[in-house]
C-alpha cells in the first residue's frame, strides 16, 4: 500500500509526496503554485482548504489534487493574518483563525467545495483581557492571536488564543456569523496553541506554546472549569535550564488508535542558543528536535509519564500521523528535512525510521 501525502509551507506551492512503506522512499511527484505561504493545508470531502499566511493580505483557498498536483478552486480574504482553517464537522463551511487580529471568521462552502462569494462572513474579534494590565509574556501575548480552531460536539468551537490565555468556546450565529459563548482559563504565560478532543469528546487536551507544556480540560465546561490534571512538561530533560525561553511547543495530536498516546513536538532546540546569544552552549548537540510522547491513564484524566522520540529535523511544525495509525510524518522548517517513521510498540511510542525527503520550509501535512 502506497501514501500521497501534501505538504504546506513558508513557500508559494504546495509539494505532493508519493509515500511507498515496502520501497522504503518518499518521493516528491509535484510541487504546484499556490498563493504564498499555504502554512496550513486541511483535508476535506472535496480535496483540501489552506491559509495564505500573509499579515496584511491573507486569504483561506479551496483547491483539489490533480494530474498536476494541486489546484486551487476557490479564495477568499480572511482580514487579518491567518495560520489555520477548520473544516466543519457538517460539511457546510470553513472556520478560520487570523493570528495577526485576533479574530476567527465562518466562510460557508458550496456544493463543490469551492468557497461562497457572496457571504457576509462577519469577523469575529476576540476579547483580549491583558488589555490595560500586565501582560504575562508582553513579547508574544501583546493582543490576541488565535491560532487553531477544533470542534466538539454540536458544533461548538474551540479557538485556542496565545495572546489571551484562553481557549473561547464559539458557536455559530446566524447564516455566516460567530459568536463568543465560554471560555476556559489558561494558567498565566501558558500561551494555548493547539488542541485536541478525546474521541469520546470528554476532554480537551490543550498545547501551550510558551508554558511548553500539556493540560486538560472536562468537556462539557465553562470559565470555571479547571484542569484535569497540573501541566505536563513537554521539553526533554537533556536540555538545559534556560533554552526554553528560547523554545516553542508546535503540534499535538492523538494516535487515531489508542487515545491514551498524545504526540506533542517540540521546535528551535538547535537554535536557541543562536537566537539568545547569552544561553551558555550545549555541551553535546542534538541532530534534530525532540518529539514528546505523553502516555495518559486510563480514561485520559491523568498522565502518567512522558517520553521522548529524538527526530533530525530542525524546528519541527509539521507533524501528522497517518489515518491508520501506521506512520507518522514530521518536517524540520530549518533544513527541509521531511522524516517518516512506521510506529510501533504497545505503547505506539517506538519510532523507526523508513524515509526521508528533502522540502523547503515544510510547516504541515495531511494524509490523503
Amino acid at each position: 500500500m502506497s501514501y500521497t501525502l501534501l505538504a504546506g509551507g513558508y513557500r508559494s506551492s504546495i509539494a505532493t509526496l508519493a509515500f511507498d512503506p515496502a520501497a522504503r522512499t518518499l518521493t516528491t511527484t509535484s510541487d504546484a503554485h499556490t498563493p504564498i505561504n499555504p502554512s496550513w493545508v486541511e483535508r476535506s470531502a472535496s480535496g483540501f482548504y489552506a491559509v495564505s499566511e500573509d499579515e496584511k493580505n491573507g486569504t483561506v483557498f479551496s483547491g483539489v489534487l490533480g494530474d498536476k498536483g494541486v489546484e486551487v478552486t476557490s479564495e477568499r480574504k480572511t482580514h487579518g493574518g491567518p495560520c489555520h482553517v477548520h473544516v466543519t464537522k457538517d460539511g457546510s463551511g470553513v472556520v478560520v483563525a487570523n493570528y495577526v487580529g485576533g479574530s476567527v471568521l465562518y466562510i460557508p462552502t458550496n456544493a463543490d467545495g469551492t468557497l461562497s462569494a457572496t457571504s457576509e462572513s462577519p469577523v469575529l474579534s476576540l476579547p483580549f483581557p491583558y488589555d490595560h494590565v500586565p501582560k504575562p509574556n508582553p513579547t508574544r501575548q501583546d493582543s490576541s492571536h488565535a491560532h487553531q480552531v477544533v470542534e466538539g460536539a454540536g458544533g461548538l468551537l474551540y479557538v485556542f488564543d496565545l495572546g489571551s490565555d484562553r481557549v473561547y468556546h464559539v458557536a455559530r450565529d446566524g447564516e455566516s456569523g460567530l459568536k463568543v459563548v465560554d471560555w476556559y482559563q489558561c494558567s498565566p504565560g501558558f500561551g494555548p496553541r493547539h488542541g485536541v478532543v478525546s474521541p469520546d469528546g470528554s476532554i480537551l487536551y490543550v498545547l501551550g506554546e510558551l508554558g511548553h507544556a500539556v493540560t486538560a480540560f472536562p468537556v462539557p465546561g465553562d470559565k470555571s472549569s479547571q484542569p484535569l490534571f497540573e501541566p505536563v512538561g513537554i521539553i526533554p530533560p537533556s536540555v538545559p535550564e534556560g533554552y526554553s525561553e528560547a523554545m516553542d511547543a508546535a503540534e499535538i495530536t492523538l494516535h487515531p488508535g489508542d487515545a491514551r498516546t498524545l504526540y506533542v513536538s517540540n521546535r528551535l532546540e538547535l537554535d536557541a542558543s543562536k537566537m539568545t546569544p547569552t544561553l551558555p552552549p550545549i555541551e553535546e548537540r542534538q541532530v534534530g528536535d525532540a518529539v514528546a510522547v505523553i502516555r495518559l491513564a486510563e480514561g485520559g484524566k491523568a498522565a502518567e509519564g512522558v517520553s521522548f522520540i529524538r527526530t533530525n529535523c530542525d524546528t519541527i511544525r509539521a507533524l501528522q500521523v497517518s489515518r491508520d495509525g501506521k506512520y507518522v510524518a514530521v518536517a524540520g522548517q530549518q533544513n527541509g528535512l521531511v522524516e517518516v517513521y512506521e510506529i510501533g510498540g504497545a505503547e505506539h511510542d517506538k519510532w523507526s525510521l523508513v524515509a526521508t525527503a528533502e522540502v523547503e520550509r515544510v510547516t504541515d501535512f495531511i494524509w490523503l
